[in-house]
């Protein structure tokens, strides 16, 4: 479901027309149509934020479809990546470490 379909079963779910969503939000109605016809189209930041806060939603999942939980999973698949490197290098002999250090000071920072 991309963002035009979320938003719009969103304003469907919460019992909102069209035009009563727009007043809610505020925003013009014309907007609001360009919003729920145009694809691939997405709000400035600010329209998207009030949006997401009318709809009680957070802003990850109207503009993405990215739910608390998977944006949590993700977060504790890094962690328990970040752990397991730790692990490793604290293993590691003290010559090892050295060269594991000059090796990330020689890489690009992203």
């Amino acid at each position: 479901m991309d963002f035009r379909e979320r938003l719009k079963k969103l304003i469907s779910d919460k019992g909102y027309s069209l035009k009563d969503f727009a007043a809610a939000v505020p925003m013009s109605y014309s907007t609001l149509l360009s919003l729920v016809d145009a694809r691939e189209m997405l709000p400035r930041i600010d329209l998207a934020w009030k949006l997401a806060r009318t709809l009680d939603v957070p802003l990850n999942y109207l503009i993405l479809g990215e739910t608390e939980e998977e944006r949590k999973g993700e977060v504790s698949a890094e962690k328990e990546r970040e752990k397991k490197l730790l692990e490793a290098f604290r293993n590691l002999s003290e010559e090892n470490k050295n060269l594991i250090m000059q090796l990330v000071s020689a890489l690009p920072v992203a």
